[in-house]
């Protein structure tokens, strides 16, 4: 049987805390060596910020099929997302 909080999670209704997404801030920061505007959205982060940045996070996380960078055409913003 399945606890509550792994249903919730699974089902993307928790959302990650502040100083999670603080930590996940920084240390996306350091990769992309640029600030950068960080949204936890249904489960997914999602890194605003210049292209060059959207594709270093890319890079580094190339291997994980849940990772992507892409121009939202409604935001005029690049993002990585990274779904969790």
């Amino acid at each position: 049987m399945t606890s509550l909080n792994d249903f919730l999670k699974k089902e993307k209704l928790v959302e990650m805390s502040d100083q999670q997404l603080d930590k996940i801030k920084k240390m996306w920061e350091a990769k992309a060596k640029e600030k950068l505007e960080i949204e936890d959205i249904k489960g997914t982060v999602y890194a605003f910020g210049s292209e060059v940045a959207t594709l270093r996070l890319l890079k580094e996380y190339r291997t994980n099929k849940k990772a992507r960078a892409d121009y939202s055409t409604n935001m005029k913003k690049f993002y990585f997302s990274l779904e969790m």
